[in-house]
């Protein structure tokens, strides 16, 4: 494995390989502050940034400013001022808080320009609205009246006034609370919804106490019908905090009264609390009167909150009291760094040993989560098997992230344990213990992706490509070089990045850059229509796998027919193309992730629908019925009932007939020549089979061909047998077969040769129900083809 740090070093004026740095550096970041600072100082140096400052790549610099802390700008800040102004939507909200950092004077003035100008750009106001506060007193002061103002005059109806509202509801708590009651009753007027008014209480505790963790806890409970026992949990809260009685106000059936006296009693306590009561009885003649036990009890929590400790006194508790305490089924808990600390004195054996027994009471709450999160801080390494248990199929996701964080933080410990037990590991267990595997990298985790190449490779191409590009090696390179052929993205990236990585020179590279740049190209571009609000999509990317070597690849797919039953009935792809991996033409199978894509695409055609009933769908995916069995039927209900029938027949030439024209007339031309090929190989009097080979050669710039084929079937014309007569008749198949023929004719200028009547072959008598069936069965008519006609 080539050293992280050095291979990088210098090459990141490519957006390929600075996206893939900061991608690894967010990875490092949370899990080893040591090795991220190593990284910053290697790869994000000076002459890079201010490269990528100046450049038009404003996603790219987007990712730099939100990944990034703002000392890595020191030395190049005055560029993100002279820029910032011309800046908009996410850039400009990404790189606002470097310039609180550097130059509060200059950061206000340039957001008092731009408030000047309005507040149509969403991102920028919230970025302007949230760093108010990082501004010198009588500057923020100034800016939030003149910010507020504009808020407030626009109309309710406005969709962003809430989100407005909220952020500066946030602003104005902390920096001028005597003005807020304006913002809260206006935002309360607004948000008339349950969860719009969790949202509201969430801003309020966050402002005025950094926690939202019992507002939490209260709103579980109510979704749950679940009560929590807030009396019980005392040593949490000062000695007198007014724990029975928010209890009782919670089992009340007239919440909102006693929350309200409750609360008066109370506001004494503390200036929040105040404050709590100012805004309540300001907003209460605006309160939507469906909300109002709702907003008792999230009063209650604002409650909770103001009576919680400070901090805990922890040197008196013992082993287990520290254990069970931090184990307290609230989120967040507030005291648990002090009780983690507090761990650290005792033997770590003997805290390993209490935390096993207490995870078995605790995994499916929020205390579960907490010691996930301290097995990680403390380093115990003999609870390895216990976090990997706990990303189990039977687990939370709470507790699955968790206990992933806390493997990746346990380094090549966890990792090695995992890639031990990965045979006997559930699917839960695999997907995050790949993620520790990521997280880790290192010689094992290349050594798993070469032993794993070749069954990823065809199934999970983007998790195997994720993996390589951790440790760069040259083994790596050599794997993917087989792969190029597929032209997939994910192998092309991953190619691109690994040569580059390890200074590997090959001579598909500049081929595969440009391939690279391209697809970057496309998704911007795509990326940047949906964010102006063109929806139009002629193709969708679709993760197809081909049935006959088993590779799942991306390709772009023109028209997909829609089953109006696709619980019975699965959707039909209708473009034909070959497989990129073993050049065969099959019929593809839709993946996991190409039948989320479909889904989505749905949901964006009923939600044009909803708003243009009559518009024209411009998505690939297409609902066509076709003419069966005398009547309509869905095409993909059609073409399942005919591939059901020629698996359970293979020898019935009438349904192999049937299912070339359905494919035909859908476009499959392909999928069409197979089932006429089949018939016509093993009886070429069936006329039906033979003119169908004929119009798919036309159609396919085979015109000589085409009409060879037609003379040779009029060469033996008194051998024609008709499979579908009752439905088709040979009159009017007669009259394609002569459409095609005199079409050929005159495009090939044929000569001494006439031209054939449309009527060539007229009609013909029917045949009767006891008569022997034309299509050669050997039966009656009546117990062959007469019922089963289409």
């Amino acid at each position: 494995m080539i050293d992280l740090l050095n291979c990088a070093r210098g090459k990141l004026d490519d957006p390929i390989l600075m996206d893939w740095a900061l991608r690894r550096y967010k990875h490092v970041q949370s899990r080893d502050p040591v090795l991220a600072r190593h990284m910053r100082r290697a790869w994000f140096d000076d002459l890079t940034l201010r490269k990528w400052i100046g450049s038009d790549n404003h996603d790219l610099l987007t990712w730099v400013f939100r990944n990034l802390p703002a000392e890595c700008f020191l030395n190049v800040h005055t560029a993100i001022f002279e820029r910032w102004s011309q800046w908009t939507d996410s850039l400009a909200s990404q790189s606002a808080p470097i310039l609180t950092t550097y130059d509060q004077q200059q950061a206000a003035k340039l957001f008092s320009q731009y408030l000047d100008q309005g507040i149509g750009d969403a991102n920028k106001t919230m970025a302007v609205i949230d760093q108010i506060s990082q501004l010198p007193a009588s500057d923020s002061r100034r800016l939030l009246a003149i910010v507020t103002e504009n808020i407030l005059d626009l109309d309710d109806q406005h969709s962003l006034k809430g989100m407005f509202l909220n952020a500066i509801l946030h602003v104005t708590v902390k920096i001028n609370p005597e003005v807020a009651n304006r913002v809260f009753a206006s935002l309360v007027k607004i948000y008339t919804k349950k969860e719009q008014l969790e949202g509201i209480f969430k801003t309020l505790c966050d402002a005025l106490f950094d926690s939202t963790n019992f507002l939490e806890v209260i709103i579980l409970a109510r979704q749950s019908q679940w009560f929590y026992a807030f009396a019980s949990w005392s040593v949490v809260f000062v000695d007198n905090a007014p724990l029975e009685e928010c209890d009782r106000v919670l089992r009340s059936s007239n919440q909102f009264v006693e929350a309200m006296a409750l609360l008066s009693q109370c506001r004494g306590h503390s200036p929040a609390l105040d404050l709590l009561f100012k805004l309540v009885q300001h907003a209460e003649t605006v309160l939507d009167e469906s909300l109002h036990d709702d907003f008792g009890c999230f009063s209650v929590a604002v409650l909770l909150h103001a009576y919680e400790r400070e901090s805990l006194e922890t040197s008196s508790l013992s082993l287990t009291e520290a254990v069970e305490l931090l184990s307290i089924d609230i989120p967040d808990f507030r005291q648990a760094q002090a009780l983690t600390d507090h761990l650290r004195t005792f033997d770590l054996h003997d805290v390993a040993e209490v935390i096993k027994k207490r995870m078995i009471k605790v995994h499916n709450e929020y205390g579960g989560i907490q010691l996930a999160k301290t097995i990680g801080d403390l380093g115990i390494v003999t609870l390895t098997p216990l976090l990997i248990e706990c990303l189990g199929q039977d687990r939370g996701d709470y507790l699955c992230e968790e206990a992933k964080a806390a493997l990746s933080q346990l380094g090549e410990v966890g990792q090695r344990e995992i890639l031990a037990r990965w045979e006997t590991l559930d699917m839960s267990q695999q997907i995050y213990g790949f993620s520790v595997i990521e997280d880790v990298g290192g010689d094992l985790a290349i050594e798993f992706a070469l032993d794993r190449s070749e069954e990823m490779l065809k199934g999970d191409v983007e998790r195997w490509c994720q993996l390589a590009t951790v440790a760069p090696d040259t083994r790596l390179v050599a794997r993917l070089e087989s792969e190029l052929h597929r032209f997939h993205p994910l192998i092309d990236a991953a190619f691109y990045l690994l040569c580059h990585l390890t200074d590997t020179r090959h001579d598909s590279l500049e081929a595969v850059g440009k391939r690279v740049i391209e697809e970057r190209k496309r998704q911007q571009k795509r990326m940047a229509a949906f964010r102006s609000g063109d929806f139009y999509q002629e193709t969708l990317t679709l993760q197809l796998r081909c049935p006959l070597c088993g590779d799942q690849n991306p390709y772009e797919v023109q028209q997909i027919l829609i089953s109006r039953e696709p619980t019975r009935y699965s959707h039909v792809l209708v473009d034909e193309f070959a497989c990129v991996s073993c050049g065969a033409w099959p019929e593809f199978e839709f993946t996991g992730e190409s039948s989320m894509a479909l889904m989505g695409e749905m949901l964006r055609l009923l939600a044009i629908k909803s708003t243009n009933p009559r518009g024209q769908s411009d998505s690939p995916l297409q609902e066509i019925s076709v003419i069966y069995r005398w009547e309509e039927r869905s095409a993909p209900e059609v073409l399942a009932e005919l591939r059901a029938a020629v698996a359970a027949n293979p020898d019935s030439q009438r349904d192999w007939v049937v299912l070339g024209r359905v494919n035909y007339r859908l476009g499959r031309i392909r999928r069409a020549r197979e089932c006429w090929q089949r018939v016509f190989d093993k009886d070429p009097g069936i006329m039906e089979a033979g003119l169908g080979l004929a119009q798919v050669m036309a159609d396919t710039d085979q015109p000589m061909d085409a009409f060879n084929m037609l003379l040779a079937l009029l060469d033996h014309q008194t051998d024609w047998r008709f499979l579908r007569i009752n439905e088709l008749s040979p009159k009017l198949l007669g009259e394609e077969f002569a459409e095609l023929y005199n079409r050929l004719h005159k495009l090939l200028e044929i000569k001494g040769r006439p031209l054939l009547h449309q009527k060539f072959i007229g009609d013909r008598s029917k045949v009767g129900r006891n008569d022997p069936c034309p299509c050669g069965s050997g039966q009656k008519f009546k117990r062959c083809c007469l019922n089963a006609a289409s």
